[in-house]
């Protein structure tokens, strides 16, 4: 159940509340007016339909005091949520949050093929709900995107989840400090009809000693999946995942390696912004990422220099680095 809290903020607590008072319990007091719940006689603002008390002990080194509390009840807002990108956090180790914040992207030239390939699986997928319902499925369906740094996984799923909000749907960025995955289905209900697509960066993070690994096995393809979703779990580790996560249908319906644009990618990329292009500049390019190629077009058009020169400077930058990092990738 969601609870609003603030501006473009919910909980999924069942009771979230706010601390209004408090006040330190004599002994005859506990038995004259706790035993029996008078609480305004503590408290002559309380109001049972929208305040609630606890009490609580508090143990010194001498002695012990009692304390009553007073909360407030935050009010329980039931509504259709608006298209747009949501962040899913725990705070303070137990409380859910759910914050809708702006999805902010660059315009850079998409020149990677990716991108279209998932972006056809999630309209497919959305497109024949009643396919899965006639063979008995959860209309639900996950995508693995993996590959190296700068690869391009991230532009990609922000374009990819821009033009799902403007379709009208809810994205949801499933923070790595978020580690209940069993309330996602309570805030998949909240939810109601929109198309949700959940998002999980560096899956890896949420199978490292410590982590619930049965849990998150389990919302991919288990007690704890969820009907009408589409899920989308990257990393840059894909060696670091376990065989059972990735090798079994049902989990990732879709596994797709995101690797440095190739020749003719480069060379489309270097001569939509750049003047002058040369052969010479797709092979000194050859080993770059996506991102590395971006840092070539700015640095070129904000100094005037050739790719040549730019990726020297690279080079050298690189060369001066290798032996205080480690060894990184995107350059040959």
């Amino acid at each position: 159940m969601l609870h609003k809290i603030g501006e473009n903020k919910w909980t999924l607590q069942d009771h979230p509340t706010t601390l209004i008072d408090w006040k330190l319990i004599e002994d005859d007091d506990y038995f004259r007016y706790v035993i029996n719940e008078d609480y305004q006689h503590f408290f002559p603002q309380y109001d049972v339909c929208k305040h609630h008390v606890k009490i609580f002990n508090d143990v010194g080194r001498t002695n012990m005091r009692c304390y009553i509390q007073l909360y407030e009840n935050n009010k329980h807002v039931s509504f259709d949520f608006n298209p747009g990108y949501y962040v899913l956090m725990t705070r303070n180790y137990s409380q859910h949050i759910l914050e809708k914040r702006i999805l902010r992207q660059d315009e850079f030239l998409d020149v990677i093929p990716e991108p279209d390939m998932i972006k056809t699986d999630i309209n497919t997928f959305f497109n024949n709900s009643q396919t899965y319902k006639d063979v008995g499925s959860l209309h639900k369906r996950a995508a693995l995107l993996f590959g190296s740094h700068g690869t391009g996984k991230t532009t990609a799923l922000t374009r990819i989840c821009s033009e799902h909000i403007d379709g009208g749907g809810v994205v949801i960025f499933v923070s790595t400090s978020f580690d209940d995955m069993s309330t996602l289905y309570d805030l998949r209900k909240a939810l109601g009809p929109r198309k949700v697509i959940l998002i999980f960066e560096e899956l890896t993070n949420r199978i490292e000693p410590g982590q619930d690994v049965a849990t998150v096995l389990s919302f991919f393809d288990g007690q704890y999946s969820i009907d009408n979703t589409y899920s989308i779990a990257t990393t840059n580790y894909p060696e670091r995942l376990p065989a059972n996560l990735i090798d079994r249908p049902g989990r990732f319906d879709l596994v797709l390696e995101f690797k440095n644009p190739t020749a003719k990618a480069r060379r489309k990329f270097l001569e939509n912004y750049l003047e002058n292009v040369s052969d010479d500049d797709i092979k000194l390019t050859e080993n770059f990422s996506l991102a590395y190629l971006k840092e070539v077009v700015i640095q070129c058009r904000l100094t005037g220099r050739t790719v040549r020169e730019i990726f020297n400077n690279l080079k050298e930058q690189r060369s001066k680095l290798s032996g205080s990092f480690k060894k990184g990738v995107g350059l040959a």
